[in-house]
């Protein structure tokens, strides 16, 4: 990966398949600004910067500095029609596949954990089923 902010930041939008417009347009700025960053013309203000992670799915840290602020990582190995579906259907949402793998994992934990909890007693311990 690169190592400046502007290369990794117009890595990072190129593959999530978004044009300066489209990123700008989530990021709540113009794809000419985005321009601007992209060509080390100028840097983002710390909101800003916040704004473009979130909508290309990273950590903040990461792409203004190319070091990991995360403890761990998912590497998601998709086939190229998996992707492709992903893609179409972030599209869709007006996402990125980046923030919709995101949003499917932390939906589904949620829904294990509201699972475990329905299945725990007030006082956290699981309940016995009798015969």
């Amino acid at each position: 990966m690169s190592e400046t902010f502007s290369s990794r930041l117009k890595e990072t939008r190129i593959k999530a398949g978004l044009s300066q417009r489209d990123l700008g347009a989530r990021a709540g700025i113009t794809g000419v600004q985005v321009s601007r960053y992209e060509s080390g013309e100028a840097e983002p203000r710390p909101r800003t910067m916040l704004k473009l992670a979130s909508v290309l799915g990273v950590e903040s840290e990461w792409l203004r500095t190319g070091q990991e602020n995360t403890v761990n990582t998912v590497n998601l190995r998709l086939s190229q029609a998996d992707w492709e579906l992903l893609k179409r259907f972030a599209r869709q949402l007006k996402m990125t596949p980046q923030e919709l793998a995101k949003k499917i994992v932390m939906d589904r934990v949620d829904a294990i954990l509201d699972e475990k909890v329905a299945n725990d007693d007030h006082y956290g311990t699981p309940t016995r089923k009798t015969k």
